[in-house]
């Protein structure tokens, strides 16, 4: 029997390989308890040492009670129908290798946990080996869901590998990954030949649901090794659930690092809960696309590989938290050249949270959304081509300190007591509106106390002048005829009284 040390350390060209010694016990029911002996092709159930597989079509229900086994496999290919099904609703299952859902060519396997305890090394959600420009045949699901229902990992975890696999976490169940080995959702089977063709995966994290990283492994989304084809796609969707980070960090479209690998593709789309990654985002070689659409998603910045691929970034509603000071909260890192990176700024918005922390942007945005700047600290756009984006500005909380008179001229400025603009230039910037708590300013130029403008408040900073529109005639003619009207009204009252 392998101890878990060993099982964790093992590298084979093909994931959950038997391991020396161990043998496959087959499923051969088409229904039952997984734990009843009779319902396995020795008539008992499978020793620790050995490989527990259900392939024959069938589907193992374990509701309580506690089982070890080696490795878990459910739709083996090659073996039987190449399906099977695998229902936990109570019990702990250990597993010292692992466990695999859709196993190797055309294998097709369906794992869902309602309720339970799941400890394992390595877990596979569509795995085998793929070919130098074709991914693996497999196709995996696994769904754990409920309060209650937990599963510790502590080896490589891989979701469309090379297969297709989809991870669905939700309604409050937990799954902690401990140790370094990578979490991949999309790509290729870690342990394989470098040139290999990289798999489709999707990982949901849902309705209160939590992923979190006990220790320095990344969660990486999208990774390919084939030299041939461009492969290796992982999509991340965050509906609700929280996903915490440790040592690691949260990278996209990536590659193994070998010569002449094409880097695979990666999608974020965080639509609600929140994301901590205390190490940042990255965006390496392959394609990426991050919507940020909800949420709030904490991290030290976003570092986009120099070396090639294109990244882009939509804001559109939710938050992004600095967890620390930053001098290009959006950099690029490494060597080389052809990196793209896009800031879109979308109609939902952008709002960022310093979070007490100093963070300059060195990059223009764009798009025709607006900017929200909470808590304390000091955001800067240093970029002397300015903010790029068209849509309103509000400063709730800290200062915000631009660079270049770059705010769209018929974009209004929110501004609340406490909170600084900092006209940090040499010159005038018109906007349509200016708002202070709420209530519409006088037209005119504004700045900072002494600065020479029409109007003066501490709410401004810097030698720059803000030139508020003055209303146009129509507007002022409305005002006027209506104050006359109100005048009016009230002297007849008075008349009548």
């Amino acid at each position: 029997m392998n101890s878990p040390r060993r099982s964790l350390l093992l590298l084979s060209s093909f994931f959950c390989a038997a391991t020396a010694g161990a043998a496959e016990v087959t499923w051969n029911a088409d229904s039952g308890d997984f734990l009843i002996g009779s319902n396995w092709s020795t008539g008992t159930f499978p020793p620790a040492a050995d490989n527990a597989s259900i392939s024959n079509g069938g589907t193992a229900t374990m509701s309580g009670g506690t089982a070890t086994v080696n490795q878990l496999w459910t739709g083996n290919g090659g073996t039987d129908t190449n399906t099977g099904t695998f229902v936990q609703t109570g019990g702990t299952l250990t597993l010292t290798t692992g466990g695999v859902s859709g196993r190797g060519p055309n294998g097709t396997g369906t794992w869902t946990m309602t309720g339970g305890t799941l400890t394992t090394g390595e877990v596979r959600v569509g795995g085998g080996n793929g070919t130098a420009s074709v991914p693996q045949t497999s196709t995996g699901t696994m769904t754990v869901s409920n309060p209650g229902t937990t599963v510790t990992s502590s080896g490589y975890v891989g979701v469309g590998s090379t297969g297709n696999g989809t991870l669905t976490i939700s309604n409050s169940a937990s799954w902690t990954h401990n140790g370094s080995a990578v979490f991949l959702v999309g790509g290729d089977n870690n342990n394989a030949a470098t040139n290999q063709a990289g798999g489709t995966g999707v990982l949901n994290v849902n309705s209160g649901a939590t992923l979190t990283f006990g220790g320095a492994a990344n969660l990486s989304i999208g990774r390919n090794t084939s030299t041939t084809v461009v492969t290796g796609s992982g999509t991340l969707n965050v509906n609700g659930g929280t996903i915490t980070l440790g040592g690691g960090s949260l990278n996209f479209a990536s590659k193994q690092g070998g010569a002449g690998q094409l880097a695979g593709n990666g999608t974020l789309n965080m639509n609600s809960g929140s994301i901590t990654s205390p190490n940042g985002i990255r965006l390496n070689e392959g394609t990426t696309t991050l919507n940020f659409n909800g949420g709030t998603t904490t991290v030290s910045g976003f570092l986009k590989q120099v070396a090639g691929g294109t990244g882009t970034i939509n804001f559109n509603g939710g938050t992004i938290r600095a967890s620390a000071a930053s001098g290009d909260f959006f950099g690029f890192t490494g060597t080389g050249s052809g990196g793209v990176l896009n800031l879109n700024v979308l109609a939902g918005g952008l709002v960022f949270d310093t979070n007490g922390n100093d963070v300059t942007i060195t990059q223009s945005l764009s798009g025709s959304g607006g900017l929200t700047k909470l808590g304390g600290g000091t955001l800067t756009f240093s970029s002397l081509s300015g903010v790029g984006y068209t849509g309103d500005t509000t400063v709730s909380a800290g200062v915000l300190s631009l660079a270049a008179a770059s705010l769209d001229d018929a974009s209004d400025l929110w501004l609340t007591s406490g909170s600084v603009l900092d006209l940090n230039f040499i010159g005038t910037d018109a906007i349509a509106r200016l708002y202070i708590n709420g209530v519409l300013q006088s037209g005119g130029t504004w700045g900072a106390i002494g600065s020479g403008a029409m109007f003066t408040s501490s709410l401004f900073t810097g030698d720059g002048l803000l030139l508020v529109a003055v209303p146009e005639p129509v507007t002022v003619g409305l005002i006027v005829s209506g104050f006359l009207g109100a005048v009016a009204i009230a002297r007849r009252r008075r008349r009548a009284a």
